[in-house]
């Protein structure tokens, strides 16, 4: 006999134990009995009588059945607790709607992101504004909160510029933060690239200069973005050019730092940040050659979904193409500014971004 069988044979030859008292014996009081449920949690409280039902999560209780009589496919399906069902990722909770909000009254919603809803409100006197509001469902998301306010308070330090969007207050009503700006008639660049807008064909030179002249704003008056992306670049009727959204904004260091989270969007983040090495603010001249790259072409310059696909496209670029490769039309000099933007190591991108703006002016003014 091999020896497997041996073994299994010699298991059911085992005797089997001796009960220690017979079935239906009186339990004598004060006794212990063993637990239904072998991972049972309360083995020792255990009534006098009959043990407890368990309430251990190791010891699945019994699941109901739904039988299906189609023949031949006739078949049982056992269906999981309760506690077992994985909550679904789909937001079915309805869409917020226009109503008063203190002293504002929320007229339409503009735009929704991750943290936020952009509304078009009106004061008393009929005057509109953009309220940016702090979504409900993270009214109790410190992480949220802090960035939400920090946000604010580095708006209400910068914005007196006329390409970053105009601070007027922000504060709490009802418990929900907000902050006040001023409301311009406009739609970002990435809604711009979806529809074809022909502002972009139109005024591409003026734009790709605005966008450089306000991310050199940011960094004079002491800040990085690090959010730099199409969706946070706003572009009015008349192509004028407002910078927004400044939760992930940080004091520009005298030196690179290394942070323990870097949030983003990972298709415009720099190699420095997606592998989470010291970086400055030369990160945000990157966002910006990736945002002029996707302007000029209508493709990302590094594909992937996740961010370990988009690092890898960074770092080997073997299959990389330039702007002129997809967009012939592209001014060598422009592409060669673009290029440096992209540069996979630091110290080969622009030192500071007015730098950029220079030569952009030099290539792209008449």
């Amino acid at each position: 006999m091999d020896e497997p069988m041996e073994r299994l044979a010699c298991h059911f030859r085992k005797p089997r134990p001796k009960v220690r008292r017979p079935l239906g014996a009186p339990v004598k009081p004060g006794s212990q009995q063993r637990a239904r449920y072998e991972h049972a949690a309360n083995k020792k409280e255990q009534g006098p009588n009959r043990p407890h039902r368990s309430q251990c999560r190791k010891c699945f209780p019994p699941r109901k059945r739904i039988f299906f009589a189609d023949a031949p496919l006739a078949c049982y399906l056992l269906l999981r607790p309760k506690w077992m069902e994985q909550k679904s990722d789909l937001d079915l909770r309805p869409a917020p709607q226009p109503g008063p909000f203190g002293r504002f009254y929320l007229q339409e919603l503009i735009n929704s992101g991750g943290m936020a809803d952009i509304w078009l409100a009106t004061d008393s006197a009929g005057k509109p504004y953009a309220l940016r509001k702090l979504h409900h469902r993270l009214r109790f998301n410190f992480v949220a909160r802090r960035r939400f306010l920090r946000g604010c308070e580095i708006l209400s330090k910068i914005h007196d510029h006329e390409y970053v969007i105009r601070y007027i207050e922000h504060g709490k009503t009802g418990g929900a933060l907000y902050c006040l700006m001023e409301y311009v008639e406009s739609s970002n660049l990435k809604q711009l690239f979806s529809r074809g807008d022909p502002i972009l064909h139109d005024h591409v030179g003026n734009i790709l200069i605005d966008m450089a002249v306000a991310l050199d704003h940011v960094h004079e008056s002491g800040f990085m973005h690090l959010d730099f992306k199409p969706e946070n670049v706003l572009v009015t009727r008349n192509a004028n050019v407002r910078l927004v959204d400044f939760d992930l904004a940080l004091p520009k260091p005298t030196k690179p730092i290394k942070s323990s989270k870097n949030p983003g969007t990972p298709a415009y983040m720099a190699p420095e940040q997606l592998l989470r090495q010291p970086f400055d603010h030369r990160a945000d001249l990157f966002a910006y050659g990736s945002t002029a790259y996707e302007l000029l072409t209508g493709e990302k310059p590094f594909a992937g979904d996740t961010p370990s696909e988009i690092l890898r496209s960074q770092v080997d670029r073997t299959a990389f193409r330039t702007p002129r490769d997809l967009n012939p039309e592209i001014p060598a000099a422009l592409e060669k500014v673009i290029m440096r933007c992209l540069e996979r190591e630091p110290d080969k991108r622009y030192p500071i971004a007015s730098v950029l703006v220079h030569d952009l002016e030099t290539i792209l003014y008449v």
